[in-house]
């Protein structure tokens, strides 16, 4: 539910460039016509992704809280603890990771990522508020987020974690769009620097007309001053 928004944001509004740069160059068609961005290899690619991020999205967090984590009421950590902080980090990195595949940012891109993010800890903290209101909530939620939020070792490893999983992924990216750029990398650097230097400023057609018309009326007052036409045919009188 909470991660559901930025697949949608990728499938439906994010563009590698303008259909205009690509009716331009027909090339860019190529990536997709032989399957470059989705087949076996970028599939497993993917998958081997996911273990390397659910690996480090478990592991960091229980070393984190691997000596435990009290509070002054006599409060101590336990699966709840463990489980909404990493719950909460795979939210963050799934939305974050939707966002650093995407290739053109929307309303709709910013919407499906932070708005993602911010539903998961509203939704934390209203049901762990709800208890005993609302029977069908579960108990040993009762001030779980307050619980969360009063651990400095919670807002530790949401600050560092995200960081930690994702910087491989952000390195990858860097050196293949600066080293190895392909011809959609390359037309959509130039699509950004064209929108940084705004629009062409053309010529207003105005000071043109002014022009010629001060040529014409130069000429013909030539014209009448020496009585030979315009057409060179000087020995035509008026």
């Amino acid at each position: 539910l909470f991660t559901s928004l930025p697949p949608l944001a990728l499938g439906i509004f994010d563009q590698t460039c303008s259909a205009k740069t690509r009716e331009e160059n027909p090339m860019l068609y190529k990536t997709s016509q032989q399957s470059e961005l989705f087949n076996i290899k970028q599939f497993w690619l993917w998958i081997g992704t996911a273990i390397y991020h659910s690996v480090l999205l478990f592991w960091m967090p229980m070393m984190a809280m691997k000596t435990g984590v009290s509070w002054g009421s006599g409060q101590s950590d336990g699966y709840l603890i463990l489980g909404n902080t990493i719950y909460s980090l795979v939210v963050i990195v799934t939305c974050l990771k939707a966002g650093l595949v995407m290739d053109n940012w929307t309303w709709f891109s910013h919407v499906s990522i932070w708005g993602s993010i911010g539903l998961w800890f509203l939704f934390l903290v209203v049901y762990s508020t709800l208890w005993p209101s609302v029977r069908f909530v579960a108990s040993n939620m009762a001030g779980l987020f307050l619980i969360l939020a009063s651990s400095p070792v919670f807002w530790f490893c949401l600050l560092l974690v995200p960081v930690m999983v994702l910087l491989a992924d952000l390195s990858v990216t860097y050196v293949q769009i600066a080293f190895f750029p392909s011809d959609t990398d390359i037309h959509r650097e130039q699509e950004k620097e064209e929108r940084r230097a705004g629009p062409r400023q053309v010529e207003s057609p105005e000071p043109m007309r002014r022009q010629a018309s001060r040529v014409l009326q130069t000429s013909v007052g030539t014209e009448r001053e020496t009585g030979y036409n315009l057409s060179g045919n000087q020995g035509n009188h008026l």
